[in-house]
């Protein structure tokens, strides 16, 4: 008997508890999916157009892979009455663009709207000259891809502050922070930090940094486009690592945590050093454990100014040496090219074709009229000393693997770097190998026309 009441019982409190269940699934999803999403969607899009200044995007570009890096661009959002519309109004820098440098930050107004598409999504509905700089068509990217860009993002989250974005097409995962500051201002700031790190603004240019100092450890580094490349040993092998990076008001930001030696970190925020009344820019974590020694500029201007190479002038402005092996080359050149001989004067620094390097013309006679080739090899400088510069072969331009036969001379200059160097004047410099002081050439400074600034003795 008493098992039967404990039988009744149970079933009972069985009911009961269904009972309650159904209750409360009834007062959770009292709203369909689609009208909790719809009112997701408002609420996100009231929370875009509070913020007085609008918001920084962490954008990151380059498709799925990040292979074009990170770039600071605001995003203000506002009801434009006069036209009845919802309006986005972007700030976008970048200091290289189309082979122009970029003196302040583009900017463009186009229409925006939140709408339900697997979620609350973000859209940019119209053209943005700020916004769709990197989903324009690029010859170096496939068809359609433009640069790898997002103009729909699925809003995830938001929470202090911060709202949590995921491109539709390519997946990367974005965040927008509200300014407390008006978008000009907060752009000029990331601007500071672009003039420190690339000093000149020019199509090529990358981030100079000598290398990445975590603990007592210093680790070479390199960039690919707005990306930091280094390497360190896991698990008993050698990995490398390729990592996007943006630039901030205040330094630069990873697209992820990195950790290295067992110490993590994201953000790397610029200090500047003074000692012996010289001023060092440096980016480290806050408590100092990681740092991120920036190059130095160059002493004289070789990225947008050509200067000139004179081996065979009367008076030496070249070392025998490297005379000799101009001669070599140039008698190799003639031998291959059925008397064609190099002109006396060679280009370095900003080449033809707007990279940096070393430049080669030559000449020749063909049905009765004079005509020549200019050959490149680019070139990449550092500044390992406070008197010294380092060259080293980049790759080759133009016709230069046509003309292989002339590399002998670019391998020459780049074995016997680094070069002390002494400014003659603000248009003539020489350059002294540090290994061997019986190589050394002097650069004069050319003027539009190719001639030099200052006659040669």
């Amino acid at each position: 008997m008493k098992t039967i009441k404990n039988i009744v019982l149970l079933s009972i409190l069985t009911l009961l508890l269904v009972a309650c269940e159904n209750k409360e699934e009834e007062t959770v999803f009292k709203k369909s999916s689609t009208e909790r999403v719809g009112d997701l969607v408002k609420k996100y899009n009231e929370v875009l157009k509070s913020s007085e200044h609008g918001w920084m995007l962490e954008y990151y570009t380059g498709g799925n892979t990040i292979s074009v890096g990170g770039y600071a661009t605001t995003l203000r959002f506002f009801d434009d009455k006069q036209n009845n519309s919802e309006k986005v109004e972007s700030y976008f820098i970048i200091h290289y663009m189309a082979g122009k440098a970029q003196g302040t930050p583009l900017n463009g107004v186009s229409e925006y709207s939140v709408i339900e598409d697997g979620g609350a999504t973000l859209t940019i509905d119209t053209y943005n000259q700020a916004f769709h700089y990197f989903s324009t068509p690029f010859n170096g990217h496939p068809k359609g891809m433009g640069r790898g860009m997002d103009t729909e993002f699925l809003i995830t989250k938001y929470e202090n502050d911060v709202i949590y974005l995921k491109g539709k097409q390519y997946g990367i995962e974005m965040k927008m922070t509200k300014l407390k500051e008006p978008a000009e201002d907060y752009m000029e700031k990331t601007k500071g930090i672009w003039d420190i790190l690339v000093p000149w603004a020019i199509y090529g240019a990358l981030p100079s940094f000598q290398g990445l100092t975590v603990g007592d450890e210093f680790i070479s580094v390199k960039t690919e486009s707005l990306k930091l490349v280094y390497k360190q040993e896991v698990e008993g092998a050698e990995k490398q690592f390729i990592e996007p990076f943006i630039f901030t008001d205040k330094g630069l930001k990873f697209y992820r945590k990195q950790t290295v030696n067992g110490i993590s970190f994201q953000e790397l925020n610029l200090v500047k050093v003074t000692k012996d009344n010289k001023t060092t820019n440096i980016f480290q974590t806050e408590d100092g454990k990681v740092k991120l020694n920036v190059q130095s500029p160059l002493p004289f201007d070789l990225m947008t100014k050509a200067w000139g190479i004179f081996p065979k002038h009367t008076t030496p402005v070249v070392s025998d040496l490297f005379k000799q092996k101009f001669e070599e080359v140039d008698k190799e050149n003639s031998k291959q090219n059925q008397g064609e001989k190099l002109l006396e004067k060679m280009r370095f620094g900003h080449t033809p074709n707007g990279t940096t390097g070393l430049t080669f013309a030559s000449k020749y006679t063909k049905d009765g009229s004079t005509r020549g080739h200019l050959i490149v090899f680019n070139l990449s400088y550092s500044v390992p000393t406070d008197d010294s510069i380092g060259i080293k072969f980049k790759s080759n331009g133009g016709k230069a693997v046509e003309y292989s036969h002339l590399k002998p001379l670019v391998d020459f200059i780049e074995s016997n770097s680094p070069y002390k160097y002494e400014k003659q004047g603000s248009t003539v410099v020489k350059l002294i190998s540090t290994k061997n002081p019986d190589v050394w050439f002097t650069i004069y400074k050319l003027k539009s026309n190719g001639d030099p600034y200052q006659s040669l003795p």
